[in-house]
Order: C-alpha cells, then structure tokens, then sequence
C-alpha cells in the first residue's frame, strides 16, 4: 500500500484509493479484493454539482485491480410524483 494505492509487487494489479473524490479505507479495499464487491459507500462527488451519491464498488479485472461501480436500487417511496387517482376509492377521488 503507497499513499495513493494498493499496488501488487510482481504483476499489473493495482487498485487506486480516492475514486470519485472519495478516499476508500484499508477494510473497504480489503472486502473489495477478498469479496469482489464492497458494501454500500457514501460520500463519492458529483462531477457536475457539489452532491454526494452512494453506490457499491466492485472489482471489474481481477488481473488488473480495474473497479466497477454499482448503484444501489432507489427508493421510490420518496419521489415527489403525485399520488394515481386510479386506485382510490370513488369518495376520495371528489
């Protein structure tokens, strides 16, 4: 482990440790490489506003230490669509 990654001695295998404006942990690198995928992670940067998102990393090349990214599933239970008419009963609908 050097400051700004987790390098293999001996083959191509390297994993950076900020990605997306986030610094991932030694536990988090470890459960990347041991389990192929990490659990969720908050706090990566928006490249287009100064928002967060979380998302799961996954290890894409194992050869090569190349991540991927997941997102998790969203919560639609919070979204600011208006409620459908089409399921109320006829005396909430007046």
């Amino acid at each position: 482990m050097t400051a700004k990654a987790c390098n293999c001695i001996g083959c191509k295998f390297r994993i950076r440790l900020e990605l997306r404006g986030k610094k991932l942990t030694s536990k988090q690198i470890e459960t990347i490489i041991s389990k192929g995928k990490s659990s969720e992670i908050k706090g990566f940067k928006s490249k287009k506003n100064d928002s967060t998102y979380s998302m799961f990393v996954t290890l894409a090349n194992k050869e090569t230490g190349e991540l991927g990214f997941e997102y998790p599933p969203r919560d639609d239970s919070q979204s600011s669509k208006k409620p459908s008419t089409k399921n109320m009963s006829r005396e909430l609908k007046s």
